[in-house]
């Protein structure tokens, strides 16, 4: 299991950094790894680095810098990367000069890269995409690798503006799983993680209190059940 961490809790970590070493150094180590992952992705998916071509979406924010550097790192190593400025007079200026010494150029086309670079906003932004960045993703045919998280996703909650779940498809949007050493373990952490779980639904609703219930009933922390068990308590 992954841990992840709060966008408030990643800031902080973040602020202590940056007082510690300074933003420019940071923004270059976070770039370097970014740049290692992009490398094994193309690699994993095309079989090479050189020579492949890889596209940025920048914006004005220390996202849209990291992606520039990223980029810079990358055209070091032969890869063909342009930068597609949103708002061009608002670019990272030293990643941008980075990227151009290093063979980078900026562009406005997305399609045919091997990988596209989301670098547009930052990760406390929250909200729907502004119509021109969210024009420019939807001409994205390519794999794409998110600088913090997907633009236009709340990075805590994972939910973009306007989701919906057809009715054709499965209700479920989430779903929370606990183990343990026995049982009882797995369901007292399971029954504290639900608790802690916070869901907001516009217009609907959750069966969390109907989990909760079914966690604290006796037959369940027992394992008393059969296959029948659920249909007759929902029945009474």
């Amino acid at each position: 299991m992954r841990p992840a961490h709060e966008t408030a809790v990643v800031r902080t970590a973040e602020a202590a950094a940056n007082a510690a070493h300074g933003d420019a150094t940071m923004m270059r180590r976070a770039s370097f790894g970014l740049a290692t992952v992009i490398a094994a992705e193309l690699r994993s998916r095309t079989g090479g680095v050189a020579g492949r071509r890889v596209v940025l979406l920048v914006g004005s924010g220390g996202n849209g810098g990291d992606a520039l550097w990223a980029g810079a790192f990358l055209a070091r190593r032969g890869v063909a990367v342009t930068a597609v400025l949103l708002v061009p007079g608002r670019a990272h200026p030293a990643g941008l000069a980075a990227l151009l010494r290093s063979g980078g150029r900026v562009g406005l086309e997305v399609e045919g890269a091997d990988l596209v670079v989301d670098g547009i906003v930052v990760l406390s932004a929250r909200g729907p995409l502004r119509p021109a960045a969210a024009e420019l993703l939807a001409r994205v045919d390519a794999p794409v690798v998110a600088v913090d998280s997907p633009s236009g996703v709340d990075p805590d909650t994972g939910v973009a503006a306007g989701d919906v779940i057809p009715p054709q498809f499965d209700s479920m949007i989430a779903k929370v799983i606990a183990w343990g050493r026995d049982r009882a373990e797995a369901r007292g952490r399971l029954s504290r993680a639900l608790r802690q779980t916070a869901t907001v639904i516009d217009g609907g609703t959750t069966n969390k209190a109907f989990l909760l219930d079914v966690l604290d009933r006796p037959e369940f922390r027992s394992g008393d059940m059969d296959t029948t068990w659920l249909d007759t308590l929902m029945a009474q």
